[in-house]
């Protein structure tokens, strides 16, 4: 059960940062659709707790590859930062204005990118 567990979460997190274009327009439609699909699961405590540590450790890594590969080379380049990259258009302007943000504070560059 953990595994088929972790299987869906790692491909619903994936869905969640690709583009959601269509899926927005007909979002009515596609939550029937969706529900369908997804199964309920019986978890014990233990596996639930692994479930929660993946998504932390993955969520972590993905603001990681984000500051990396995005943020920090153009740092002095502000106005580029202006807008999330084409490659992750689910984020939103004002949650990626607020990560860059975070990202450049001096004293988060001190403690997380030494």
């Amino acid at each position: 059960d953990c595994r088929r567990w972790l299987t869906m979460l790692s491909s619903l997190f994936r869905s969640s940062t690709e583009d959601q274009g269509e899926e927005n327009k007909q979002k009515k439609k596609g939550l029937q659709k969706q529900e369908k699909k997804f199964k309920k699961f019986k978890l014990s405590l233990k596996c639930k707790s692994q479930v929660l540590k993946w998504m932390g450790v993955a969520s972590r890594n993905f603001r990681c590859e984000l500051a990396t590969k995005f943020v920090i080379p153009n740092k002095d380049d502000r106005k580029s930062l202006r807008l999330p990259p084409i490659e992750y258009p689910s984020i939103k302007k004002e949650d990626w204005k607020l990560f860059v943000d975070k990202v450049l504070f001096e004293q988060f560059q001190v403690c997380c990118l030494l």
